[in-house]
């Protein structure tokens, strides 16, 4: 149970971070009363996306689901474009860490540092020198295989986001004299463009679902109630440090309130530890999120050396050879690879067991019982890193407002991961047998519903934030 929780905590962090620095700054553009509805929205939203990645994992080999291997019993040809969703989401949190370090770094220096020695050496104020020089901290912990080692550390950056809230709260309760508060809009926004253009900050603050298919292979007991118990106090306690975070961090500058709200707050001890507290936290959280993107730019990277021609198989479709829709795998199926002897069983993928970190590991084998298992050589793992690592730093170093870089990863990868890749797998597998009770159907319609809405929210959320939103 405990091993547990502290999984779910340690893959949790990187959807808190940037994100509830920038919750303020989303409720200023949208006001107090429907800023509290749409953390709602999208906390439910996010949550019935996590609850659809539960049900389909059924329908793989258990401890082996994940977007890769769902995709291959779903639209194993579209495999690549979920990757790409994949992708672009870490890689654009990444960007957005790197974006904290430069806006926190200048103000701690300048609390810690005197006057005069920071008269003599101004560039030791320059966000770009603290991007450049975490970097060196960053840089060697992306080019690790396993991350396992970081798991702890991240528990303790964790802490930082605690920290962050009770800051927030203390400071509306005992507002600091140097605070200047702009006017507060409680009921609604006053912009549709502005509030169209931060939307996608409330999604992007829920997007765990990269992480979902780990939590769901290293739950011991992988029963439907328990991963439900789990995925709901994520859920629940991220919408309740939003709300939190939010409305008092807005109430307390109002309408002056800027996409970091941390960087707001007046010099003092108190503002300072919270400051060095989440560059902590960002700092460990990149690497979490270059080794998924890396992992996605891997697979990107094979379909188009085959020019797409593993396609994993065609046989994965909606029915078996024998006619049969496909149904969950049951807990007494201990053969994945064969159709139960009355035929009523659809083949299912089995996961190579390989060590995929094994540097002897032979060539990639293609057959049609068993997915592709795209191995990353060390090669490549230097290569991709590299390029990952060039590519945030420059934009890290060119962009300097948080909440344009959270919006548009939110328009994009996030609404992908959070809304339309768990509703098309949950409506390709759930209520398609003759058999399908009322309620798998709903899962079935909802789970397209979730769809429609991602879609809608990407088209019209990145047209706003990229030619609208000036």
């Amino acid at each position: 149970m405990f091993r547990n929780i502290d999984y779910i905590i340690s893959h949790r962090q990187p959807s808190f971070g940037a994100g509830i620095l920038a919750m303020p700054y989303a409720i200023r553009s949208s006001g107090i009363l429907f800023g509290v509805f749409l953390i709602i929205l999208s906390g439910l939203a996010s949550l019935f996306g996590l609850f659809l990645q539960t049900k389909v994992s059924q329908f793989v080999t258990p401890g082996h689901a994940s977007f890769f291997t769902v995709a291959q019993i779903t639209y194993p040809k579209a495999s690549i474009f979920f990757d790409i969703a994949i992708m672009i989401k870490c890689f654009g949190v990444g960007c957005s860490y790197l974006v904290v370090i430069g806006d926190l770094m200048p103000k701690i220096v300048h609390a810690l540092v005197k006057d005069s020695t920071l008269a003599e050496h101004p560039a030791l104020e320059a966000r770009n020198l603290w991007i450049s020089l975490f970097m060196l901290i960053i840089i060697p912990l992306c080019y690790l295989r396993n991350l396992t080692s970081l798991k702890y550390a991240s528990l303790v950056a964790l802490s930082s986001v605690g920290y962050l809230v009770v800051l927030v709260v203390v400071h509306l309760i005992f507002p600091d004299e140097a605070i200047v508060r702009g006017p507060i809009k409680a009921v609604g926004p006053t912009s549709i463009t502005e509030f169209l253009g931060s939307f996608p900050i409330f999604v992007v603050s829920y997007t765990s679902q990269h992480n979902a298919f780990s939590l769901i292979n290293e739950l011991r007991d992988k029963s439907a109630a328990n991963m439900n118990k789990f995925i709901s106090i994520a859920i629940s306690t991220a919408m309740v440090l939003y709300m939190v975070t939010g409305i008092c961090g807005y109430l307390t500058f109002g309408d002056n309130i800027i996409s970091n709200i941390i960087a707001m707050y007046p010099q003092n001890v108190s503002s300072t530890v919270g400051r060095i507290a989440i560059v902590f936290l960002v700092t460990l959280s990149f690497p979490l999120q270059c080794h998924p993107c890396r992992n996605s730019l891997n697979y990107i990277v094979h379909f188009y050396q085959t020019s797409g021609k593993t396609d994993l198989n065609d046989e994965f479709d909606e029915f078996d050879d024998e006619g049969e829709e496909r149904r969950p795998l049951t807990e007494d199926q201990e053969d994945f690879t064969n159709k139960s002897p009355e035929g009523s069983g659809p083949p299912q993928i089995v996961q190579d067991q390989t060590d995929l970190n094994d540097p002897n590991l032979s060539p990639i084998e293609e057959t049609p019982s068993k997915p592709v298992a795209v191995h990353l050589s060390t090669q490549r793992l230097i290569i991709l890193t590299t390029i990952i690592i060039a590519l945030a730093y420059s934009i890290a170093l060119s962009v300097t407002s948080l909440g344009l870089v959270l919006s548009v990863v939110g328009a994009t990868g996030s609404t992908s991961i959070s809304y339309i890749l768990p509703g098309i797998f949950g409506y390709k597998l759930l209520g398609t047998s003759a058999e399908a009770t009322w309620r798998q159907r709903t899962y079935k319609y909802a789970a397209l519903a979730l769809v429609a809405f991602g879609i809608t929210v990407m088209v019209i959320c990145l047209t706003v934030v990229l030619f609208l939103n000036k």
